[in-house]
């Protein structure tokens, strides 16, 4: 074969490798038979319910998650204790509680101790799994927190792990959420 010839060839073979690359690598063009130009596809993605209210600007986005991320963090010391602590997790989250939410804390704690065998130990793990928005409004919000919780009598290499649900009542106080009730479902 000669020079020319070689030449040709490539130059053909290099030309049909460039139109397969942009017909895979371009696709998506033009549409679909039966779909408008102007028209967009009807996408879901899996896992989300097209049901569910999505904030409508950046704002109301930050305060659902502040909102959130103060629920998350209150479920987890809220449900996590132990014996020897001292209920020192529900000291630690005072400063989160309404006056109200303060004092029944207060009397529970009160309660509790007077209860509990101090030579047996006794504690709760909490890790929140997931969080639902049930309700909110300028000044008051009612969220449902899921939870993994695992409860430790004497032997800590075998807990009871069981799923709580923890429904929380915010209101705002002074510009701030707190919580204004909490209640183990």
């Amino acid at each position: 074969m000669n020079r020319k010839a070689k030449i040709i060839i490539i130059s053909v073979f290099v030309a049909v490798l460039i139109l397969l690359v942009y017909l895979v690598w371009a696709p998506g063009k033009n549409p679909s038979p039966g779909q408008n130009k102007n028209q967009s596809a009807n996408y879901s993605l899996p896992g989300i319910d097209p049901g569910i209210k999505l904030p409508e600007t950046a704002e109301e986005a930050q305060k659902q998650s502040n909102l959130s991320a103060l629920a998350l963090n209150f479920a987890e010391k809220y449900g996590s204790y132990s014996s020897q602590s001292g209920f020192q997790n529900l000291l630690d989250l005072k400063y989160m509680m309404t006056q109200e939410m303060t004092v029944k804390t207060d009397s529970y704690i009160m309660a509790a101790s007077k209860n509990m065998d101090v030579n047996r130990y006794n504690g709760y793990s909490t890790k929140a799994l997931s969080i639902n928005i049930l309700s909110e409004n300028e000044n008051q919000a009612s969220l449902k927190v899921k939870t993994q919780r695992s409860e430790y009598q004497g032997n800590l290499s075998q807990p009871r792990v069981f799923y709580q649900d923890l429904l929380i009542n915010f209101i705002k106080k002074d510009g701030a959420w707190k919580v204004h009730n909490a209640i183990w479902q």
